[in-house]
């Protein structure tokens, strides 16, 4: 699985380099996020999605709109100025360095979600000593979230950590290598054991599709992953032939999952085309 030596000399360097990009190019994003924390801290709640003296527009979920009213609290502290509806194309050096800042910070949610997963129980670490270091290099340095978030501007590190999240507790949910010791579901569904199993099946799922249900809060753009959702939970929770979870799945869940296997082929990769706000 590597050491977390490795792990923590990856976030390092990865989170070095976009230290460096603070002052590089960047979008007419950046004054879109600008104006939404103008927005969120200056005008009262139902004035949100109605105000128009700026076209970038509030035009984000709900949640969205409440993590932009969250960092607009701590925006006072490096420049009160940004944060007046009216001071469009506002850009002084703290407000650059506010925002930039608040992406590579936000960007933890992706760098724990993807240790999460590569230091996940999966296939047999002999025959794939560096499948968990290979996974989480591939997603914390991918190239293009550091031109989309980190020059361009926007939060998508964030919110892919979310949705890497969300895959987590649902993969660990439905995994039943945990029940290999004792396969008997009538033995398990007595015993206490197997009730603990149980709940902690059913508060993974939980978990994972409050995550997912935050994440089309925050970003409806990430509704086009529901389908795979959907039927992931309803085949691996829903589709039980008895209620002792035992016959969740005949097999530990891998990288080569249904729902792994879809998103870690398509969603790091497509990450840099994700539409701008």
């Amino acid at each position: 699985m590597g050491s977390v030596t490795f792990y923590i000399q990856i976030c390092l360097i990865i989170t070095s380099i976009k230290l460096m990009l603070i002052p590089a190019y960047r979008s007419t994003d950046f004054e879109v996020h600008r104006n939404w924390l103008a927005i969120t801290h200056s005008l009262p709640i139902r004035e949100w999605y109605q105000d128009e003296r700026s076209i970038w527009t509030l035009d984000y979920p709900p949640l969205f709109a409440w993590f932009e009213w969250a960092l607009s609290h701590i925006a006072k502290y490096f420049d009160p100025d940004m944060l007046v509806p009216t001071n469009l194309e506002y850009a002084s050096s703290n407000t650059i360095l506010f925002q930039r800042l608040s992406v590579i910070t936000s960007d933890l949610v992706l760098l724990s979600a993807a240790y999460a997963l590569s230091r996940r129980p999966g296939s047999p670490q002999s025959n794939a000593p560096l499948r968990g270091p290979t996974l989480f290099f591939l997603v914390t340095c991918a190239a293009g979230l550091l031109i989309v978030d980190h020059i361009h501007f926007q939060y998508n590190g964030f919110l892919l950590g979310v949705l890497l999240w969300s895959i987590f507790f649902l993969e660990r949910g439905a995994s039943n290598a945990w029940l290999d010791s004792n396969p008997n579901p009538e033995s398990q569904e007595s015993s206490s054991r197997g009730i603990e199993i149980r709940n902690r099946v059913v508060r993974d799922f939980l978990l994972g599709s409050v995550a997912f249900a935050v994440l089309l809060n925050l970003k409806h753009l990430f509704v086009f992953a529901g389908p795979a959702f959907f039927v992931f939970i309803l085949r691996r929770f829903c589709f039980l032939a008895k209620p002792s979870l035992a016959t969740a799945s005949s097999s530990p869940i891998d990288g080569n999952s249904p729902l792994s296997s879809s998103f870690h082929s398509s969603s790091f990769h497509s990450s840099s085309s994700l539409p701008s706000s």
